[in-house]
């Protein structure tokens, strides 16, 4: 399993509230995680850092990784940082997406909370794999929305889930299967805001390792006015190494 990530402050933001987790720890339990802080001064730069420590400090000690222990460490994680909130003015009112994807040779597991989001690339095309936890995608659902509607919406970026802002959370989890050679893609939303889905598979699919397509990726989100904080991490099936979708 190959892996390439980076994150990146943005255009628009003094600071970087996003955090990323990557590490290969065998092939049974490879864990991924990108998180999405919100909350004003550093509360959102504490949130994201904080879920990123617990989740995966959780799931590292363990030899399996089921379904039921990402709900867990993630319910862990909405726990402590809701109670860090409470306990601390200058925290109050902090949050952050999360969104961990855990691999093995034929199959993944995602999990998520807010609109961190998980893509599919394989020969076939690129798959949002997560639903956003999102006003304007509540709207989209009900067909009050449409898709292109969304895309400009003003109020686009609210979110309807996410970690620490309630003692309790609802953690949405799927599983799925990938062959040798498909790529996984877990990001926030300062790289889906400003890159189309087809514009990101075409830059995965032509480029020749994943760690320059990760760059390329954040530079063109960048290029179109980099209004969030960016992170990307790819994970590549492939122990032949190159991109082949």
């Amino acid at each position: 399993m190959k892996y390439a990530y980076s994150t990146d402050v943005g255009k628009r933001r003094t600071n970087n509230e996003d955090a990323v987790f990557a590490n290969n720890l065998d092939a049974e339990a490879n864990v991924y995680i990108v998180a999405d802080g919100m909350g004003g001064h550093n509360a959102g730069e504490v949130a994201s850092k904080n879920v990123i420590q617990i989740v995966s400090s959780i799931l590292n000690e363990q030899e399996a990784i089921t379904q039921e222990l990402i709900i867990k460490a993630i319910e862990s994680a909405n726990k402590s940082i809701f109670e860090m909130s409470k306990e601390n003015k200058e925290l109050s009112g902090m949050g952050t997406t999360v969104v961990v994807a855990v691999t093995a040779e034929k199959q993944f597991t995602i999990a998520h909370v807010g609109d961190s989001r998980a893509y599919l690339i394989t020969k076939a095309g690129i798959q949002v794999l997560t639903m956003d936890h999102s006003w304007v995608q509540e709207l989209i659902n009900t067909g009050a929305l449409t898709q292109s509607e969304a895309k400009d919406h003003p109020q686009k970026n609210v979110i309807t889930r996410a970690i620490g802002i309630d003692k309790d959370v609802k953690v949405d989890v799927l599983q799925g299967e990938w062959n040798e050679g498909e790529i996984l893609l877990l990001c926030s939303d300062g790289l889906n805001t400003h890159v189309e889905d087809n514009e990101i598979y075409d830059i995965i699919s032509q480029s020749s390792d994943i760690e320059i397509a990760v760059a390329e990726l954040i530079d063109l989100a960048n290029n179109r006015g980099g209004s969030d904080n960016i992170t990307v991490v790819l994970v590549e099936n492939n122990l032949n190494g190159g991109i082949n979708v």
